[in-house]
């Protein structure tokens, strides 16, 4: 029962404590938890981590500890001015079993930005509209530095109905959708055991900008830190 104001006065200390706790503890514990969970989520919202390059490696075995340090210079190449960024080459990626689903996945939902695989995967997935051509992205300068490494595929004939479901494909015009990388030092630091890796920029790519600065960083260019 709650007192009153009167009744407080004439309470013993160790009264006073007990009602305390009775009465209002509970109920500060609780408007306290519910605070920091607010504030935690603010935090969380406010520093949450983003993606500003992805590269999907498919069938290659790369060094763990080597990728490690070239994904950590590359955030520093991309860096924006926040250490809340982070750059992922990814090489969980086979063409085994349901390894292409998961691959079309990522893609459909445009988490990838590249992808490094044979000439075929590069072929099929061109095939199927997931890679963009390079002739659209590339700039000039960049097309003629490359035109002798360029992985020419047909591309996907319509432009809706994306899926590994749909036959009609590789139907559409030969464009360049990759690049060879097979004798780019900076990719075999990483311990690749592809014979003849192809790199190609992912369809409408999220991090347009940074795939593009990418291709120019396994061509053994010098990319300044921003």
């Amino acid at each position: 029962m709650k007192i009153e104001k009167n009744q407080w006065k004439i309470l013993s200390t160790r009264q006073k404590i007990t009602y305390f706790k009775d009465y209002y503890l509970f109920q500060i514990l609780c408007t306290a938890v519910g605070i920091a969970i607010v504030v935690s989520l603010c935090w969380h919202i406010l520093h949450k981590s983003e993606s500003i390059l992805y590269v999907a490696v498919v069938d290659d075995i790369l060094n763990d500890e080597e990728t490690q340090k070239v994904e950590q210079e590359l955030e520093k190449i991309f860096n924006n001015g926040t250490d809340r960024t982070f750059v992922t080459i990814d090489d969980s990626f086979y063409t085994d079993g349901d390894g292409l689903n998961k691959l079309e996945v990522y893609l459909s939902n445009h988490q990838i930005d590249l992808v490094i695989a044979n000439e075929e995967v590069i072929r099929t997935f061109a095939g199927y509209g997931f890679m963009q051509d390079l002739n659209t992205v590339l700039e000039e300068d960049e097309l003629e530095r490359n035109t002798n490494q360029f992985l020419y595929a047909a591309g996907y004939k319509e432009n809706d109905d994306i899926s590994f479901e749909d036959k009609e494909t590789g139907q559409g015009e030969i464009l360049p959708y990759g690049v060879n990388i097979a004798d780019s030092a900076e990719y075999k630091k990483l311990g690749t055991i592809l014979k003849n890796p192809v790199v190609g920029i992912a369809n409408n790519a999220k991090n347009m900008q940074n795939a593009k600065i990418f291709l120019k960083w396994l061509n053994g260019e010098r990319i300044v830190e921003k």
